[in-house]
């Protein structure tokens, strides 16, 4: 993820101004199979016709490893023998640690409690928030510790305010469209082979 370039009202910036927008570049790896070719002609429908897509940022290092989470609060679960897997509910290990303290809409700070993790939260990490029952995704410009709580300075800034409590995760999830569409579109090898291009996705603020 990189702090969006711009400010909310579309205008192009050198130095994105506190609120400007987030931006995510995605790489897609070639794909064989029918089932694929299905879901990539369904991606390229929805990426042409500028939906607002939730994008789970599970697999990027910019993430706190998952050695270093040993245990906060979480959904799902890394792993366990006899467990419903099934239904999918455990793969969607989501773990996450609560706000120690209430801040507004528009606030580039946010103290977080990570009781038991440790300083293990860096500059560049991203993190995430449900608001409002939209999904938003923040990256870690600079962190104050104070024992188990930590105070990070956040960009974008928050979009809704944040209660006491709330849950700060970390395999977060971005609500983005698609900036360069026509340009994703690749070619298909063979006929069988769909490649799809870099994408650059931009926040959606809904």
């Amino acid at each position: 993820m990189i702090p969006g370039a711009r400010t909310l009202g579309g205008f192009a910036t050198d130095s994105p101004e506190p609120g400007g927008l987030g931006e995510l570049y995605w790489d897609f790896a070639p794909k064989g199979s029918a089932q694929a070719m299905r879901d990539i002609s369904w991606t390229a429908s929805r990426l042409m016709n500028g939906a607002a897509m939730r994008l789970r940022l599970a697999m990027s290092p910019q993430l706190v490893p998952a050695t270093d989470l040993n245990p906060p609060l979480t959904d799902g679960l890394p792993w366990a023998s006899g467990a419903p897997w099934a239904n999918d509910k455990n793969w969607q290990w989501n773990p996450w640690v609560p706000a120690a303290s209430a801040a507004a809409r528009g606030a580039e700070t946010l103290t977080i409690d990570m009781t038991g993790l440790g300083e293990v939260l860096h500059l560049g990490h991203l993190i995430g928030l449900t608001l409002g029952g939209v999904d938003y995704t923040h990256m870690v410009m600079d962190t104050d510790w104070t024992g188990d709580l930590v105070t990070v300075t956040i960009s974008p800034v928050l979009r809704r305010p944040v209660a006491i409590g709330e849950a700060v995760r970390f395999r977060p999830v971005m609500v983005a469209r698609c900036a360069n569409p026509a340009q994703v579109l690749g070619q298909f090898e063979n006929r069988r082979i769909a490649v799809l291009n870099a994408a650059q996705f931009v926040e959606a603020l809904v």
